[in-house]
């Protein structure tokens, strides 16, 4: 590995890379908004916004799917009542 790395460094394009990051980035002459000046690139309150629109999107995608499980509960919990119902009113 370091036979390779030392011919890469050797090869023009290796040469090329080496000069280039040997100059300091000069932040002065970027446009402002092309660099990341916090810790993130939005503030905490677009972050949660972007978050609960995604998972409210995600939600209307799968909407069949929480509707039929929500049926589904439903109808098993009302079964087990009427089950519950019909075993206590037979018991002596």
């Amino acid at each position: 590995m370091k036979e390779f790395a030392e011919a890469f460094q050797s090869f023009h394009v290796g040469e090329a890379i080496q000069n280039e990051l040997a100059v300091p980035f000069d932040k002065s002459a970027s446009h402002p908004a092309a660099l990341k000046t916090s810790k993130y690139g939005a503030s905490v309150k677009e972050l949660l916004k972007a978050n609960i629109d995604r998972e409210i999107l995600l939600m209307k995608r799968n909407s069949f799917v929480y509707i039929f499980k929500a049926v589904q509960v439903i109808l098993k919990n009302q079964s087990f009542s009427d089950s519950n119902y019909v075993s206590h009113t037979f018991e002596t």
